[in-house]
């Protein structure tokens, strides 16, 4: 497939990117409203009490979780646009709950060295010995993502 490849991101991503962004950003919205209606009353952060700062700390974290993600996914798209392909073969498969599938799987760079990872099987389809599509960078396979572990596709 020529690169860069074209992507969109599949209706199950759009769904649970949703629904972390609208958690997040009422959490935030309600926490942050709490804080400032607080602080008009006293103008001051001298009169804040400890549970205050708990959802200042939890707001913060999950914050930097929203900023995770969002590199994550940045990550994830620049490895479907322009990384190498191989066939990996899924090493290990389990189950974590009946919604989540765990998989290792191995693959070989162009250069033909063997690397192992790991990843979520969304499809909940594959098991051990199937193939599975791997896109990865070529100059460091350490970034790799198996197809089935993303949130978006590839538009062929």
């Amino acid at each position: 497939m020529p690169r860069p490849r074209q992507i969109r991101m599949s209706n199950r991503g759009k769904i649970q990117l949703a629904v972390v962004l609208i958690v997040v950003f009422g959490f935030v919205t309600a926490v942050g409203a709490r804080l400032y209606f607080f602080w008009t009353n006293t103008h001051s952060f001298a009169k804040f009490h400890t549970a205050d700062w708990v959802f200042v700390g939890i707001t913060a974290l999950l914050l930097l979780i929203l900023y995770g993600t969002w590199r994550s996914q940045l990550r994830e798209i620049n490895l479907l646009e322009n990384g190498e392909i191989a066939a990996g073969r899924i090493t290990q498969q389990g189950i974590i709950n009946q919604n989540i599938s765990s998989i290792s799987y191995e693959f070989k760079d162009i250069r033909g060295q063997s690397h192992t990872a790991s990843g979520t099987d969304y499809t909940q389809k594959l098991y051990e010995g199937m193939a599975v599509p791997v896109f990865y960078d070529s100059d460091n396979p350490k970034r790799n993502i198996a197809y089935c572990s993303t949130f978006h596709e590839v538009v062929i």
